[in-house]
């Protein structure tokens, strides 16, 4: 009011605070109440500047992922069960009491598991028997039987490097027995046959852990060049990729080898009990100790005996094979600290026939076709049919002719 006097102009005093009010609310009523009393307001309009489009196209891509839909999309909703595991997706117990059998399936190729495109033989691609040991454990678990006393491979498994395989695993009980012989068979087409490629026995007794691999490494062993091992088993064709050369250190004890083993950091572990290029990696300096006679063939797992986990998700281990002769040897397996992950009381090494694997891969059988276009030649206009098979165009503007063909 003291600013006002000695004007003749009308002062309207409003105030925009006030105790235990809203600050925003006061504020705006004080404006409205200035409005009402006709006192202009003075809008300030920022200043703005157009934008360039940009220089692109417009993209309209949609993150959201697309959930799978249809009962397909669910193995309960078949009447299966999960599996949880890698290469195993639905597992269901057969109704027939006569068998009690439980099946699992599955499927597995190079694009969804990249790291079996690693495990080559003379440069095709094979799955490796540990996948074998894994798959039956994996079953021997889910069926209350986690021991493998026995696993025999009958027929390496070769995988094209397209196609999918269909996989199943079997579990039923033995007769006269409490234990399970569980099978592994494969096929490639759903019209082809299966083909039965091991056999085993699952046991629900497991064995006491071993004494721990906690002195290492072994004072009085010699260092082996791992370097010198992949060379060596290079040689005899059992080539590995960056998955399977876990190699990262071993010694030689008189008829022991150590070992020590580091899964490559890209390979997931996740669902498997012990992954097989790991426990495949750990016999590697078993593979370059054989007979004279198969220095230069490539070797293969193909006998196991008595197989107990005791830790799953490893991804490093220490190795104690205790050889019992040239191939074969008794496998003790331990984490980076030295616990117990699994004991094997028996593996054994046999030559593979190079000439079986060639013919049972089917990559090559396709290899000589090709696709060619093959022109086709026209029909003369002298042929004696020409006439009769004569053919027209028809031009229309707007709604087509339907009365012309018949005319003509």
């Amino acid at each position: 009011p003291e600013t006002s006097n000695g004007t003749d102009t009308p002062l309207t005093v409003t105030g925009t605070l006030r105790r235990h009010q809203h600050g925003p609310t006061q504020f705006r009523l004080a404006q409205a109440t200035l409005h009402t009393h006709n006192t202009p307001t003075t809008w300030p309009t920022p200043t703005t500047q157009p934008t360039t489009l940009p220089t692109y196209a417009f993209q309209h891509q949609r993150y959201w992922l697309n959930t799978p839909t249809g009962a397909g999309s669910d193995p309960t909703t078949l009447g299966l069960q999960h599996t949880n595991h890698p290469l195993l997706g639905a597992a269901i117990q057969l109704a027939d009491s006569t068998t009690h059998a439980t099946v699992f399936t599955g499927t597995l190729n190079q694009r969804t598991h990249p790291w079996l495109s690693d495990h080559t033989v003379t440069g095709i691609t094979v799955l490796p028997a540990t996948a074998y040991v894994d798959l039956a454990l994996h079953a021997g678990h889910h069926t209350n039987h986690p021991r493998l006393t026995e696993l025999e491979m009958h027929k390496p498994l070769v995988i094209p490097e397209q196609a999918t395989l269909q996989l199943q695993v079997m579990t039923a009980p033995l007769p006269d027995s409490d234990d399970l012989r569980v099978t592994v068979h494969v096929r490639q087409e759903s019209d082809a046959p299966w083909v039965l490629h091991a056999t085993g026995t699952l046991s629900a007794a497991v064995p006491a852990a071993e004494a721990d691999l906690t002195a290492w490494p072994p004072a009085d062993a010699r260092p082996i060049a791992p370097a010198d091992v992949y060379t060596e088993l290079v040689a005899r064709g059992n080539e590995y990729g960056p998955a399977f050369q876990g190699l990262t250190a071993a010694w030689r004890d008189g008829d022991d080898l150590y070992a020590e083993i580091e899964l490559d950091p890209d390979t997931d572990v996740t669902g498997y009990g012990i992954h097989p290029a790991l426990l495949d990696a750990a016999l590697h300096t078993l593979g370059i100790d054989t007979s004279p006679s198969d220095a230069n063939e490539p070797q293969l797992p193909a006998l196991w005996r008595d197989i107990s986990l005791y830790a799953t998700g490893a991804t490093t281990l220490r190795v104690h094979l205790g050889r019992s002769g040239p191939g074969s040897a008794r496998v003790l397996l331990a984490d980076a600290v030295g616990q117990p992950v699994a004991k094997i009381e028996s593996v054994a090494l046999r030559p593979v026939e190079t000439a079986q694997l060639a013919a049972s891969d089917t990559s090559t059988h396709n290899r000589l076709f090709a696709v060619e276009w093959t022109a086709t030649a026209l029909a003369s206009d002298g042929g004696t049919d020409a006439g009769d098979h004569q053919a027209w165009t028809i031009l229309t503007a707007g709604t087509p002719a339907t009365a012309l063909p018949e005319s003509i």
